[in-house]
């Protein structure tokens, strides 16, 4: 939002060319303007990939506007910085956020609607029965799987091997249904989220233990960097 401040993208600008977009700016430059503000940060994902498709980076990073949030371990700069471009080469996919909560191992049942319940300040509800409802329209032809589980929170690097896996006419299908969807863009925003794993690797359940996460893809490997899984849900996989 125009209220953002944006300025730590700068820090960035060495290594990274930048892609700022202002999703209420009334008359943003050419290259950063969207069908409509709405669905949060989908559209943003969706609008760059389908208007770079023909040019897209080796490799991108997907982010919110914020510095710092609840949802983000550390601060985004030095979080990009350390990511090893050599394990995002090899894996295609990896989120910017290691924890499992409050998203894996369980997240989303959309056949059985009997996943795990993380708490009152956690919807999970909306977006597992709008996946339910959309999927043959996202997916289509593709049998809705029991479990979808990743981690939180739509910030992610990917390669352009990765987003390719899919035709330029499904993440404009995406597009066109967070543009025609009576949903409220919280829940329609949060539908994505909770797929983006899956859209980029094809895993239902894409939810790598946090110590691996946490090292392998950003060099935190000592224990005391290690995010900590909530309570009961060490084990892995679910069962």
């Amino acid at each position: 939002m125009s209220t953002t401040d944006i300025s730590w993208m700068g820090e960035l600008a060495e290594k990274w060319t930048l892609y700022p977009y202002i999703v209420d700016d009334p008359s943003p430059p050419q290259s950063l303007q969207i069908p409509q503000n709405k669905g949060h940060e989908a559209m943003v994902y969706l609008t760059f990939i389908i208007n770079n498709w023909e040019n897209l980076p080796p490799r991108a990073v997907f982010v919110h506007g914020h510095r710092s949030s609840w949802h983000q371990q550390g601060d985004i700069v030095l979080l990009v910085r350390s990511l090893r471009l050599s394990a995002l080469e090899t894996a295609g996919y990896i989120p910017l956020r290691c924890d499992w909560y409050p998203s894996c191992p369980g997240e989303i049942r959309p056949v059985t609607h009997d996943a795990i319940q993380w708490g009152p300040g956690v919807h999970r509800a909306d977006a597992e029965n709008a996946i339910s409802e959309a999927w043959d329209t996202l997916f289509p032809g593709v049998e809705l799987p029991q479990t979808i589980a990743s981690q939180c929170c739509a910030q992610f690097a990917v390669t352009r091997k990765a987003i390719q896996r899919r035709q330029k006419a499904d993440y404009e299908r995406m597009r066109d249904w967070i543009l025609e969807t009576p949903l409220i863009d919280d829940v329609s925003g949060r539908v994505l989220e909770k797929l983006w794993a899956y859209i980029m690797t094809d895993d239902a359940i894409h939810c790598p233990p946090p110590q691996q996460c946490a090292c392998k893809y950003f060099g935190h490997c000592e224990l005391r960097d290690w995010p900590v899984p909530p309570a009961g849900l060490a084990k892995w996989p679910p069962e």
